[in-house]
């Protein structure tokens, strides 16, 4: 409570009995004396209203307090000076009880020591209370014993309870302040929303997590859930409004800028001591990492199987298909043949076939590495001589960037042949006829450089692009989803790393970078 409030409220009380005590003393004298002891306490009337007047000032309440004490003491005392019997001296005692209800060990005894000094000069002044000294001093002594008394019980009580609430509050400031840095400093993400939905606040990690600044989002109703998940998270606020806590569950939700990320969620309704529902908490989990842990055990699982079957059937297909091959190009020498074109085809076949078993077999077991120092300079100069049939076929403009330099790498060169290759092969079958597809080498910095293949063909949106390194993962009619897989092997065992950057027709750039070697 303000401690001013509360010494108000306490002047309030003590004038209000005190205006009490002037009441039931001048019934008394009207009932049950006479008209000459009866005489109207004017001293104590006009002290009344002096402080009825100080009180509507609304005056300090410390300045107050003495104002009121003071006065009650000498009015009543100058009353009782002048009209000396057991009823006017009691009052004079009730004041002192009245400086009690102030819980002011400081106070109530500067008032007893005054009434004491008053009461030796009624023994002094007034000669009528000789004969009755003995049982007058008596009953004082017992007064101002059990004013004592009570005012000693009534500070140690007070004191006590000041100093439980002050406890009391300290240990809710410091719950208070645990809370918020609790709230503040978690590593999960955590949201408070209103019952409408609206953001009540949220920490530093779900900011991060979601993109959204505090100041954006207090008081509003803040889009976290992609439209596509909107008819799951009303049935889930459903539950919540009825009082029910969602346990831990995986969903994806929508960052600011509008990427889905996979999160973890759990949310539980906040009451109040009365049980009503105030508020939701929603902390989420950034589970990227275990989705990409997920992705990679399933790859790795998925590499595995190819493995097995490539073990198996290697030499279970590849003997068949020698003797079958055989047969075909024995059938193809004969080109008058009704069947010289069907035969033809079969050997196209054949041969894809094989080259699909190869490629398993680059699975099941490990390649033998050659790696050595050598020029990616030449390789890059003379690669575009394999494929010089194919770009004619499409009318291809092919353009090469290659500097005077010579850069070289540490790498198994067939298997960096065998990847531009590859990467070639699908710009060209990406472009249109009469397509462009540029080959640059360069020094990215001192220690790595840099093959950048382009081209502008019809590009890739970003759900090919997140899968493009996946096996069996492919967009051809008849790819195998391996090439790139592949591809990404052998740069990663050189020490290398590619990036790619693509858009739905707008074309394909291919950066990789190698280590480079200073001889």
């Amino acid at each position: 409570m303000n401690p001013t409030i509360s010494l108000k409220s306490r002047n309030q009380f003590v004038l209000t009995l005190f205006i009490s005590s002037f009441a039931i003393v001048n019934i008394i004298y009207i009932f049950n004396f006479s008209n000459e002891k009866g005489l109207f306490p004017f001293p104590v009337a006009t002290a009344i209203f002096i402080l009825l007047l100080l009180f509507i000032k609304n005056i300090n309440g410390r300045l107050l307090r003495i104002f009121i004490l003071l006065l009650m003491n000498s009015s009543v005392f100058t009353y009782a000076w002048f009209h000396l019997e057991l009823l006017s001296i009691t009052w004079l005692l009730v004041v002192c009880f009245f400086a009690t209800l102030y819980y002011s060990l400081q106070v109530t005894s500067s008032i007893i020591g005054i009434t004491i000094f008053e009461f030796l000069l009624f023994a002094t002044q007034q000669p009528q209370l000789i004969t009755s000294l003995p049982a007058m001093l008596l009953i004082i002594l017992l007064l101002l014993i059990i004013i004592g008394t009570q005012t000693y019980f009534i500070h140690t009580m007070q004191r006590g309870l000041a100093q439980k609430k002050r406890y009391s509050e300290h240990l809710t400031q410091s719950r208070e302040s645990y809370l918020m840095m609790f709230f503040e400093q978690a590593k999960d993400a955590i949201a408070v929303v209103d019952l409408d939905n609206r953001v009540i606040d949220m920490n530093p990690a779900f900011e991060k997590l979601y993109g959204w600044n505090r100041d954006e989002c207090i008081g509003k109703v803040t889009p976290f859930v992609p439209p596509e998940n909107m008819l799951a998270a009303q049935q889930r606020f459903k539950k919540l409004h009825s009082g029910e806590n969602i346990p831990a569950f995986e969903t994806i939700d929508m960052r600011k800028d509008g990427r889905r990320i996979h999160v973890q969620l759990s949310m539980s309704p906040i009451f109040n001591r009365q049980q009503q529902m105030l508020a939701i908490s929603i902390i989420a989990q950034d589970i990227a990492y275990k989705k990409e842990a997920e992705r990679q055990l399933l790859q790795s699982e998925k590499l595995a199987v190819a493995g097995e079957i490539a073990a198996g059937v290697a030499h279970e297909i590849r003997n068949p298909l020698t003797a079958i091959s055989g047969f075909i190009q024995m059938m193809n020498q004969d080109k008058d043949s009704p069947y010289y074109t069907y035969t033809q085809i079969i050997q196209s076949e054949l041969e894809r076939i094989n080259l699909i078993i190869s490629e398993f077999l680059v699975l099941s077991k490990p390649h033998v590495e050659n790696k050595k120092n050598f020029s990616l300079t030449n390789v890059c100069l003379t690669i575009a001589t394999f494929l010089q049939f194919e770009f004619q076929q499409k009318d291809i403009h092919f353009e090469q960037s290659i500097p005077i330099d010579d850069f070289i790498i540490f790498a198994d060169e067939n298997q960096i042949k065998q990847v531009l290759l590859n990467l070639l092969r699908n710009s060209i079958e990406a472009v249109h006829y009469g397509g462009e597809i540029s080959l640059r080498l360069y020094a990215k910095d001192d220690h790595t450089v840099t093959i950048a293949l382009k081209d502008n063909g019809i590009g890739m949106d970003e759900e090919v692009l997140s899968q493009i390194f996946e096996p069996f993962f492919t967009t051809k009619t008849h790819g195998t989803g391996l090439g790139m897989m592949l591809t990404n092997k052998i740069i990663q065992s050189s020490n290398g790393s590619i990036s790619i950057d693509s858009a739905h027709n707008e074309g394909t750039t291919i950066s990789i970078d190698f280590p480079r070697v200073k001889l």
